[in-house]
Formats: structure tokens, C-alpha cells, sequence
């Protein structure tokens, strides 16, 4: 009877334990029982986990070597929780929540908090001033030093900022290359001791290399900031082979000192293509412009958000010896055999002058100085000199009294003359008199288009020359500005363009504040070529928005995100599959003014059934501007390496326990069954 009892205690001692076991695994703290990738149980989205410890490491004093010893599954845990808080109060800071949570948890990293936080914040915007190291370079020579060996140099330097980062920066070196190598020996398989695992490589970084002539040499000296619109634009095009030639243009004019002469040379052949095909420069002129000025002033340029035109003016103020000539030339012409004012021409620049020619030539096909010299009357007020054509009066009155006995008679003849000489005007002409009457367009402006030209106009809106409500010239009027925007005055642009800027918002789901952006010259190139492509003007000019542009829309996306996830059936996973467009052309308002969800269901359901429906994963097409979740995890991708999740530990699972103890019950359960039958016997 003793060993019964014995063995029945033990056996439920036994199981007991296994049962407290699983239960201490399950309600204690994760930071308390599980390190660095101990017993993991699921399977995580390394993808996932990689953007939310680079974002994390680049907007908080903490780095990937640290972040080795935060569980995995934790993070994505943690990252969830705080973006789900998020939509009910949008002015969270997921990365900040995120960090605070991690030194409540993880004390063992020692991050940094309350006054050290915030005096180490305040160190890395001074170091980051005063070297070339950006945040997320400071957090991998580890936060906590950084602070104390710049809190030791202001003292040392008498609070003299500058001297006190300078002082410092060879520490900065030293701690960086110490973690570099360390990274490099986990890249290569080295065991340091920690069971790290090589990390994946940077897909924008493995794309440089592998599809451009860009050396790693050449990559390492720009900065995370530097490149973190051109990264967009690559991630933008799925990093296909003519995105990352794009890019590649793009990183060479950041910098085009650092790059050879070919490379540069590829660059600034195809600016100097693109100057000829839509600036007044020539080849002559652009082959005297260095090769590193053109793409360094180009790049420029381009960071400024300056178009082509502002490039081609920003050389012909800075080499008038290139562009000079040309521009004297048509001077020259407009002041001998046309009487313009010389003065007056003079004090029109040389980059104006050229473009107005530039815009003579481009509708005409050809030079054409009388029309040029039209044109400089109307546009800058150029006034002609009455010498010559007094000249040509005089000796018309002196034929004219030859032939008549009386001024009377010569004036009345001489009128007569003029009206038997000229041809009866033509429906075309008496059209443009009436466009002249009764709109703001002169005389002047109209006979810069020919007839052919005017009556193509005509055609597209489907009038002719019995067209003469105010509506229908109203309408010409606008086709007639845009055509040839370049010869009218600013504000009849903008009163043109006015009406497709509105377009645009009301159509599409472009907002005024992304419109305001560009001006009424570049909506009147697109709106010309949206014509000549024979396609609806707003969503042509949304397309060429979303193309070259695609940042601008981050906000829009996010947000309609967002409001998918709140209002529909489809879960973050599903929308994070779709393409940012088709996203943003989903939610956008009905004629109310509202957004109704089940359309938007259906829609998208149209567009990704397989998605949506629960059918497997579909790629999109050209993947637009994709967030990971409604707070976009590729905002801040400034660490410049990943880390892969470490192999699993080897400690006994609980579930063992739980096995041994059911063994153990059974088998005492049989025990005490034949113990029994054999008592009563």
C-alpha cells in the first residue's frame, strides 16, 4: 500500500511539474525567460522583421548588433500592438513606443533613457552637424558611448561644439570600424560567440552592384539621406534593369567628381541629348560646357525640383561666352530688318531671348525673325524705331503728289487703291478678329499661329468659323494659350490652367496641396501632351504625378490604408499586396463627396481577387510606392545591414514534460490495476 501511495504521488508530482513548467512559460515576461531567438515557435516574416529593425536602429540609440538579443517574433509582436494603437491615435510614434517598451523589457541592453535619451538626441543632431555622420552612423559606434565621449569633450573644449565632435571623431572611426568587422565576420560565418547568423544584403545595395558600373568604393561615400529618395525610385520600379539605369544617373550627379570620366561622360551625353530635344541649346554650344559641370549642375537642379528649362537657364547665365553669341545674333537681325528698339532688346536676357526664338522655331518648324520680332513686340513691350519708316512715308506721299494735283485727291485715290489691291478677307480671318473682340487675345498673339494650326485647334473641339457663341471661343481660347504657352502672359496661363488644376483634384486622387507643386508651364507641357496622345487630360496628368513623383503620395497612402483596414474586410497583409494606385483610386470620393467602402471592397476584390478572396499572394505588376503596414517601414531605411533570425538554442521544449508525465499517469494506472486484481485474488 506504501509503494502505491508513492508511486501515485510521484506520478502526480510528475505531472504537475511538467504542468507548472508549461505555465511559467507561458505567463512570465518574454524578456525574463527567452534571449536572443530561444524556442521559437512561429514562423516570422523576415522581411517584415528586417524593415522594422532598420527603421528602429535609424530613428532610435539603438543598433542591429543589439537588437541580435531581442527575440524576433517579439518585435513583430511589439511592432503590431503599436501600429494598431496607432489608429486611434494617429500622433503616436510607433519607433519611439516601440524603443520605450524595449528598455522595459530588454534591461539588459542598457539603453539609453529620460535625460541621457534626451541629451544623447541633442549630441548626435550637434555631431551630425559639425562630421559627415549621420544618426544611424552614431548609433553603430553605440549610443551610450557617444554620449559620454561628447559630454567629456564640451568640458575638455570649453562647450565649443565644433571643437568638441572633432575631438571626438576618431573615437567615432574606431568604434564603427570595430562594429564593421564585427558585422563582416558574421557575414562570413564567423561565430563570435553569440550564435549570429550572416545577415541578408540590402536588396538596393545588391541592385547597384549587380546592375550598374557603380563600384562599392564609389556607393560607400554618399550617406543614407543622400540616398533615400533615389532608393524610393528604385523601389518604386521593382529595381528593374531601367529603373536602376535611372538611379545610376541619379547617384552620378549627386557627386560626378568621385566617378570616372566615362561614367560621368555616359551622364552628360544624355543631358546634352535631352537639352537639344527640348531647350534652344545647340550641340555646339553644350560641347563647350565641361562634362562634370553639366551633370553636377544638373543634379543640382534636380534636388531643387528644377526642370530641364531652369537647368539650360541656370548655363546660359553661367557661360554667356557660350550662349551670348547666339543670342546677339537674333539682336542683330530684329534691330537691321525689323527696326526693333536696340536699347530696349538689351535689356532682355540672353536665356529669355533664346527661348522666345526657341518657341518661334518649335511653331514654324524653321527660323522665322519676322515672327520673332512679333513676338518680342507683344511679350516684352519692344518698341520700333520710326526712322525708316518715316523714311518709306515721306517717299510715298512724294509718289502719291506726282501723280494726284491735291492732297484730297491723293488720300481719297490712294485709299481706293489699297481696297482694289487687298484680297477679300477670308472666313479664318474674320474668326480671329472675333476671337480678338471678344476675348483677351491680341492680334499680335494669334498671327504667331498659323492657319493650319488654329484650325486644328478648331477640330479638336469640334468648332468651325460659325462658332461664335461666348462659350465656344471661351473654349478656343483656352486650346489656343495652352498650345503655345510660352508667347502669353502669366496670368492668362494661370486663368487657363485654373480649370485643370480643378480637373485634376475632382478626377483623381491628386490633392491641390501635391498641384501646388508645379507650375502652369509644366501642367500646359502635360496637358499638351496628353492631346497628342489623344488621352483624358486628368488622368494623363496623374499618371505623370504618380511616375515621376510617386513620394508625394505617401501620405495620401498611408492614410487610405488606414481607412481600408477600419472599414473593410481586407487586412493589412491584403492591402500591403496591392499597388499604391490602385489603393489611392479606391477610396477616392463619389460625386457626394463620400467614400463608399463596399465599392471599395469590390474594387479591389476586381483587382486582386486572389488577394482578397484568400486564394494565395498576388504580385502586382509595378509595384508603385508599397508600404509594410499603415506606418510606412521603409521611411527611414538608414542601417546598412539586416539581420537574419539565429538558429534555434537546442533548449528542451516543455511538450517533453508533458509526454513523460502522461507515460507516467498510464503507467501508474496500470500498476495500480493489477496490483488490485492480484489483492483480490
Amino acid at each position: 500500500m506504501r509503494l502505491k501511495k508513492l508511486l501515485l504521488v510521484s506520478t502526480c508530482a510528475l505531472a504537475i511539474g511538467a504542468g507548472t513548467t508549461l505555465g511559467n512559460n507561458a505567463l512570465l515576461p518574454t524578456s525574463q525567460t527567452v534571449h536572443a531567438q530561444e524556442e521559437t515557435t512561429t514562423e516570422v516574416d523576415q522581411e517584415l522583421l528586417a524593415q522594422i529593425k532598420n527603421n528602429l536602429a535609424g530613428v532610435q540609440p539603438v543598433n542591429l548588433e543589439q537588437l541580435l538579443e531581442v527575440e524576433d517574433q517579439y518585435l513583430v509582436d511589439l511592432y503590431t500592438t503599436k501600429n494598431t494603437e496607432v489608429e486611434t491615435n494617429p500622433e503616436l510614434d510607433v519607433w519611439l513606443e516601440m524603443y520605450n517598451q524595449l528598455t522595459i523589457d530588454y534591461p539588459q541592453l542598457n539603453l539609453l533613457t529620460g535625460e541621457d535619451l534626451q541629451a544623447y538626441n541633442e549630441a548626435a543632431e550637434v555631431i551630425s552637424t559639425y562630421s559627415e555622420y549621420s544618426y544611424s552612423d552614431l548609433n553603430t559606434a553605440l549610443p551610450s558611448d557617444i554620449l559620454g565621449w561628447y559630454t567629456n569633450a564640451l568640458l575638455e573644449n570649453n562647450d565649443d561644439k565644433q571643437a568638441a565632435v572633432e575631438s571626438i571623431v576618431p573615437q567615432i572611426i574606431q568604434a564603427r570600424d570595430a562594429y564593421i568587422e564585427r558585422r563582416t565576420e558574421r557575414e562570413n560565418g564567423e561565430d563570435n560567440g553569440n550564435g549570429e547568423t550572416p545577415a541578408p544584403e540590402d536588396e538596393f545595395e545588391v541592385a547597384i552592384f549587380e546592375s550598374t558600373d557603380i563600384t562599392e568604393e564609389q556607393f560607400s561615400q554618399f550617406t543614407e539621406e543622400e540616398l533615400a529618395p533615389i532608393k524610393t525610385t528604385a523601389e518604386n520600379g521593382d529595381y528593374s534593369q531601367e529603373t536602376m539605369d535611372i538611379v545610376r544617373d541619379q547617384i552620378i550627379e549627386l557627386n560626378p567628381e568621385i566617378f570616372t570620366d566615362e561614367q560621368v561622360g555616359s551622364v552628360a551625353t544624355k543631358i546634352r541629348e535631352a537639352f537639344i530635344e527640348s531647350t534652344p541649346a545647340t550641340q555646339e554650344q553644350l560641347d563647350q560646357l565641361d562634362d562634370i559641370y553639366l551633370v553636377s549642375m544638373v543634379g543640382e537642379g534636380n534636388q531643387a525640383g528644377t526642370d530641364i528649362g531652369g537647368a539650360y537657364n541656370t548655363a546660359v547665365y553661367d557661360y554667356p561666352e557660350v550662349f551670348g553669341p547666339e543670342a546677339n545674333r537674333f539682336r542683330d537681325a530684329l534691330v537691321s530688318d525689323y527696326n526693333l528698339n536696340e536699347e530696349e532688346l538689351l535689356e532682355v536676357p540672353d536665356a529669355e531671348l533664346l527661348w522666345e526664338e526657341f518657341s518661334v522655331f518649335q511653331e514654324n518648324n524653321a527660323e522665322d525673325m519676322e515672327a520673332l520680332a512679333l513676338a518680342m513686340q507683344e511679350n516684352y513691350g519692344i518698341t520700333v524705331d520710326d526712322a525708316e519708316t518715316s523714311s518709306d512715308e515721306s517717299s510715298s506721299s512724294e509718289e502719291s503728289s506726282d501723280e494726284e494735283s491735291s492732297d484730297e485727291e491723293s488720300s481719297d485715290e490712294g485709299e481706293s487703291s489699297d481696297l482694289s489691291e487687298s484680297e477679300p478677307a477670308s472666313d479664318l480671318d474674320i474668326y480671329r478678329e472675333e476671337l480678338v473682340g471678344q476675348t483677351d487675345l491680341t492680334m499680335e498673339q494669334l498671327n504667331q499661329f498659323s492657319d493650319e494650326h488654329i484650325t486644328s485647334l478648331m477640330d479638336r473641339l469640334g468648332l468651325s468659323t460659325e462658332s461664335t457663341s461666348p462659350e465656344e471661343l471661351t473654349a478656343l481660347r483656352a486650346e489656343i494659350v495652352i498650345a503655345g504657352y510660352e508667347n502669353f502672359s502669366d496670368d492668362q496661363l494661370s486663368s487657363t490652367i485654373a480649370p485643370v488644376r480643378e480637373a485634376v483634384v475632382n478626377q483623381t486622387p491628386a490633392t491641390d496641396a501635391i498641384l501646388n507643386e508645379f507650375s502652369d508651364r509644366t501642367f500646359a507641357e502635360w496637358y499638351n501632351e496628353a492631346k497628342n496622345a489623344d488621352a483624358e487630360v486628368p488622368s494623363y496628368i496623374f499618371q505623370e504625378l504618380v511616375t515621376m513623383y510617386p513620394d508625394m503620395f505617401d501620405a495620401l497612402v498611408v492614410e487610405a490604408k488606414n481607412n481600408i483596414i477600419q472599414n473593410t474586410t481586407i487586412t493589412q497583409d491584403q492591402v500591403d499586396q496591392m499597388q499604391f494606385e490602385d489603393i489611392l483610386w479606391a477610396v477616392q470620393p463619389n460625386e457626394s463627396g463620400d467614400v463608399n467602402y463596399v465599392d471599395v471592397t469590390n474594387y479591389l476584390t476586381e483587382r486582386y481577387p486572389d488577394v482578397v478572396n484568400g486564394g494565395g499572394s498576388q504580385t502586382p505588376s509595378s509595384d508603385g510606392n508599397e508600404e509594410s503596414s499603415s506606418v510606412d517601414v521603409s521611411i527611414s531605411s538608414s542601417v546598412e545591414e539586416n539581420e537574419e533570425n539565429l538558429p534555434n538554442t537546442g533548449e528542451n521544449s516543455s511538450i517533453w514534460l508533458i509526454i513523460v508525465a502522461a507515460l507516467a499517469l498510464i503507467g501508474g494506472g496500470i500498476y495500480l490495476f493489477i496490483s488490485g486484481r492480484r489483492h483480490k485474488n
